[in-house]
């Protein structure tokens, strides 16, 4: 009686974990990814094509990317997209590219790839994500600000406002 216990449990656990590790859905007959991804995944094919353009031809302003080079260190970003969304596409080789011209540490960031439905994806549960791309920057845990969908100025402008206390976006809840 023990082991089958057991073995539920185990089971039921990695179930429940299932929803973060990497792996590929079908989406109106296109690949998109789910789970937690790293840029590398994003820079492959299919989603490199969009990546590597939109990371490339992003030129983000200079005096926003030296505050950001002093104020980003020990911060954690998460960021919430869909490989299938329009706006994810375009918006979040931006954030990665003002995030690596700032020299922050990748291990500090993390990419949520979620399903078309992702409002009961267990990698949304507790965050509030009505939008994607959403970008979450924490202090020691605690949330400093997001943005959602779209950043105000620019990415770089707004994760600057972020670390300096004074932003909200409007679909923020």
């Amino acid at each position: 009686m023990r082991f089958w216990k057991l073995f539920f449990l185990l089971t039921f656990l990695s179930a429940c974990g299932s929803g973060k590790k990497l792996h590929t859905e079908i989406y109106r007959g296109k690949p998109i990814l789910v789970g937690i991804a790293k840029v590398s995944d994003l820079q492959k094919p299919p989603y490199g094509e969009w990546f590597n353009a939109n990371y490339k031809n992003y030129f983000p302003s200079h005096d926003a990317v030296d505050y950001l080079k002093k104020h980003l260190p020990g911060k954690t970003v998460e960021i919430y997209m869909g490989t299938w969304c329009p706006d994810s596409r375009a918006n979040v080789p931006e954030v990665i590219k003002v995030l690596d011209l700032a020299g922050f540490d990748r291990k500090n960031l993390v990419i949520h790839t979620l399903p078309r439905r992702f409002r009961n994806d267990p990698q949304t549960k507790g965050k509030k994500i009505v939008r994607v791309p959403t970008v979450i920057v924490y202090d020691k845990g605690k949330e400093l600000g997001r943005i959602v969908e779209y950043p105000y100025e620019n990415y770089e402008t707004d994760l600057m406002h972020i670390l300096q206390g004074n932003y909200k976006h409007e679909k923020q809840e």
